[in-house]
């Protein structure tokens, strides 16, 4: 069962962040704001630095890879 809640919290965590990384990013182009802070690029670059650097640590802690295991 743990296994599973893992796999499963990875998971959402993974497609919250691309959801985020993508909308945040459309709704710059479209408007010239960021739809999470409200202001200029900068903020939104910044937060988008930050949500990379989340995914990178979780990638690097081995949370993705035990969510995700080679099939080979």
């Amino acid at each position: 069962m743990k296994e599973v809640e893992t796999y499963a919290r990875a998971t959402g965590l993974r497609f919250l962040i691309l959801e985020t990384l993508f909308e945040s990013r459309d709704f710059y182009f479209k408007t010239g704001f960021s739809k999470l802070f409200d202001e200029p690029l900068s903020a939104d670059v910044e937060h988008r630095e930050a949500i990379l650097i989340l995914y990178k640590d979780l990638e690097y802690s081995g949370k993705i890879e035990e969510a995700y295991p080679d099939d080979d």
